[in-house]
């Protein structure tokens, strides 16, 4: 491989590490956003997927409403799924 070649390559990788971060500082951004007290912070944590609803509402003080609320905001950004096991639900966090 040529001097020119190889400089183009790594490059190319450079670019590839900066569109990373790019993604990683938007997903951070978002999360900050949406986690923005230390309630939801807690909430958020509980997000595993070995938690389900009425665990996570008992655990963290917090009605359904807001629950249900947190979860619908965390699912739109694409921070979170919710994992259906028969009738039970348990949100995870995707990142």
């Amino acid at each position: 491989m040529t001097v020119e070649k190889e400089m183009i390559e790594e490059l190319r990788e450079i670019k590839n590490l900066l569109k990373l971060l790019l993604k990683i500082n938007k997903i951070d951004s978002m999360i900050n956003e949406i986690i923005n007290t230390s309630k939801r912070k807690e909430i958020f944590e509980l997000f595993d997927g070995n938690h389900n609803l009425d665990e996570i509402t008992k655990s963290a003080n917090i009605t359904r409403m807001g629950l249900f609320n947190l979860i619908k905001d965390l699912e739109e950004a694409g921070l979170i799924t919710v994992i259906i096991k028969g009738n039970t639900k348990y949100p995870k966090k995707i990142v």
